[in-house]
């Protein structure tokens, strides 16, 4: 089988060291000329938005997939003209802005911090009184590890981290006094196959993940949380590969923070520790 991967980081490398040994090949594309991928794949170089390019490095591959979620989405729409493309850019796409994800959360049932839509600067007020502080002002796009993000004590800051995140289309989302932050990794196939590894445990410094702890130690009702959550949105988006549920825990319920429709560095023990 012939797998490509939009992405060329160290997630791709990973999956493709242990891709190898069940006998699948790799095709990489990544807009950096070189990668960390190159020795193990056909690379390829091109532009994320660039079409033709695209559908030429799809030719003949059996399935594609990605490494990081921050491809449009209408790229995998595009590739899925010529070949399978997980996940479904459905998925991709709710995932690229905070809003539409909690937004998709919140109608499937799955409880989230609370929030409140910002679109431009007069939206910041009426934030601030409909969640109270502190909040967490964040841009709808392109945040990760931290980026595009601030803490909001009282109301006379909400202008200023207006302009720190570039006053950019955001969300501000209520503080939440979590105990501790968790995330779950699943997998599911097509014919309706899934398969879950235990809850994690996740220290952040920075927004950096810095520590994973696994299995979390929880109570099963914890668990099944975590796994009703992934099995509603896998369900509503027909989702085949894997995806991962960030959660905070306050008491003994969960609120899902975010989702990562691909691989995830909270499950980087799973290649060396587990079975």
């Amino acid at each position: 089988m012939k797998v490509g991967i939009l992405g060329g980081g160290q997630l791709a490398r990973m999956m493709i060291l242990d891709g190898l040994r069940l006998g699948l090949s790799f095709r990489v594309y990544d807009e950096s000329k070189h990668s960390s991928t190159e020795e193990f794949s056909d690379y390829c170089v091109g532009a994320l938005d660039d079409k033709a390019k695209l559908l030429e490095f799809s030719k003949g591959l059996d399935v594609v997939t990605c490494e990081f979620e921050n491809i449009p989405a209408s790229t995998l729409e595009i590739m899925g003209k010529n070949t399978q493309c997980y996940p479904p850019y459905e998925a991709l796409a709710a995932a690229q802005d905070r809003l539409d994800e909690k937004k998709m959360l919140q109608s499937l049932g799955i409880a989230t911090a609370e929030f409140y839509p910002v679109s431009d600067k007069s939206d910041l007020q009426p934030a601030g009184e409909a969640l109270g502080f502190p909040l967490i002002l964040k841009t709808r796009r392109s945040g990760y590890d931290g980026k595009g993000q601030r803490v909001v004590k009282d109301s006379n800051q909400l202008e200023t981290a207006w302009s720190e995140i570039g006053e950019r289309p955001a969300i501000a989302e209520g503080f939440v006094n979590f105990i501790r932050e968790l995330s779950i990794i699943a997998v599911f196939g097509k014919n309706a196959q899934s398969a879950y590894y235990p809850l994690v445990e996740n220290e952040h410094e920075n927004g950096i993940l810095v520590k994973s702890m696994a299995p979390a130690e929880a109570k099963e009702t914890i668990s099944k949380q975590a796994r009703a959550a992934v099995d509603a949105i896998a369900k509503h988006y027909s989702y085949v590969g894997v995806l991962v549920a960030e959660f905070f825990q306050v008491g003994d319920k969960l609120l899902l923070n975010e989702i990562a429709p691909r691989v995830h560095n909270s499950g980087h023990w799973t290649i060396e520790g587990a079975l």
